[in-house]
């Protein structure tokens, strides 16, 4: 029989492998493409390109960019997301991101309100949060599923003396990280 201190050891062990996080080594990375995200009709003018959808709005216009998050190709009913990484790119002094939503059906799971703009096509900016395009849910992943709707809002600025540039908002690509089926 095992000494008793070997033994408490080895409950310990396993015990805080249990209820550790799951590393960033073992979630699976998937790509929703910006060409998959739609406006409403007759709005965001959308063009798809080499760098992803490119929406165009008019002076002062907020936009709502919608698409189904896109599963590992596994088939459980409800997956954990870990992160979600938005990709992006705005012309200078152009549109802002504004905010960002999880939603399953009728309920908004993840919503965060957000002031973006530059360059982010191929950063993962966690911190300062007033900077990130990433978002970490640590151990308390979010659930989602098969039906599970990403909305992005875009406010285009304008100007105060006659017409201006609103500029243009590219969407390449939302990114999110699951942990693996079992």
């Amino acid at each position: 029989m095992p000494h008793p201190k070997l033994r408490l050891a080895a409950v310990l062990s396993l015990w805080l492998l249990a209820i550790s996080p799951v590393s960033a080594q073992n979630l699976v990375r998937i790509s929703t493409p910006g060409q998959r995200f739609n406006a409403p009709p007759n709005h965001g003018h959308p063009q798809d390109g080499p760098g992803g959808r490119q929406f165009r709005g008019g002076a002062f216009e907020t936009l709502t960019l919608t698409a189904n998050l896109a599963m590992p190709s596994q088939r459980p009913a409800i997956y954990k997301l870990h992160r979600l990484v938005i990709h992006f790119s705005t012309s200078p002094q152009g549109p802002s991101l504004r905010a960002v939503e999880i939603r399953n059906g009728g309920n908004t799971d993840f919503h965060i309100d957000t002031f973006l703009r530059g360059n982010y096509t191929a950063r993962d900016v966690l911190k300062p949060k007033e900077a990130a395009n990433m978002w970490d849910f640590g151990t308390i992943p979010v659930k989602v599923a098969s039906n599970t709707i990403v909305r992005l809002q875009i406010v285009f600025p304008g100007g105060f003396e006659g017409l201006s540039n609103p500029g243009d908002f590219v969407l390449k690509s939302v990114d999110a990280d699951f942990e693996p089926a079992p």
